[in-house]
Parts: structure tokens; sequence; C-alpha cells
């Protein structure tokens, strides 16, 4: 690979080159990388990208987040584990949490149904009818 100036396609090609890299190093080093937003600049002829380095296995902000506040609100610790069975969207589910958005106002409660692996948003009121039974 080339690369004589910084335009878009030059950088869209690092990108990729870096890709297959981290993608040989995530099965030597048993961490997971992933290349965010970039920027390039072409007449200082550079581009960075954000770079985030993760434990494979690790749980995510949002499950964090989720297990911080779930006992601020009452919903047990084995609404992130075992399933419940729910009636929304049109259609019965078994959904577990999978974390909370601490900065979504709304629907801060990211939920998952364990059947079809869809992730859905619901808000503080809906998690604590469906998860409070589960105790």
């Amino acid at each position: 690979m080339q690369i004589n100036e910084m335009n878009r396609d030059s950088a869209k090609q690092i990108r990729e080159k870096l890709n297959e890299l981290f993608g040989l190093l995530e099965g030597d080093t048993n961490v997971d990388f992933t290349l965010g937003h970039g920027t390039f600049d072409p007449t200082l002829g550079e581009v960075s990208f954000k770079l985030t380095a993760k434990v494979q296995g690790s749980e995510s902000k949002e499950l964090v987040d989720a297990k911080r506040i779930a006992p601020i609100v009452e919903i047990p610790e084995s609404a992130f584990t075992t399933p419940v069975k729910s009636f929304f969207n049109g259609k019965e589910r078994m959904i577990v949490i999978e974390g909370y958005k601490s900065r979504a106002r709304k629907n801060p409660w990211v939920i998952r149904d364990t059947v079809s692996d869809n992730v859905f948003v619901v808000d503080q009121n809906f998690v604590q009818q469906q998860f409070r039974k589960v105790a």
C-alpha cells in the first residue's frame, strides 16, 4: 500500500489495513480493538483515529451502570441473567436487562430478547413493572 497524499480514500485504506492488523492482534492478546471516529487533514498529510482496546469478556459500560442503578430502583440482580416473559411490541418475549444508558433521558434501559437476540430501549417504569416480579 503506497500513499502519496492524504485524502478520504487513503484514510479509508489506512483504516482497512489497521483493522486487519488489529484483527491479528485480537487472537494473540485476548483484547478486542475497535477503531472509532477518524479525521484527516490533507494539508498536514495525517489521519487520526480513536482506538478502544477492551479485554474480551469484560462487561460493557452500560451493563456496569445498570448493575449500579438497579438496587436504587429496586431491580433484583436476577434481572440480568434470568429471562422474564413479557408482552410488548405486539409479541411475547423473554427479556433480560442488557444495560443502562446514563445519557438517555427518555428510555435509558437497554433490554434484550433472549429468543431473537433483538435489543430494545425502554423507560424505567417498564423495567420496574417487568422485573420486580423476578425477585
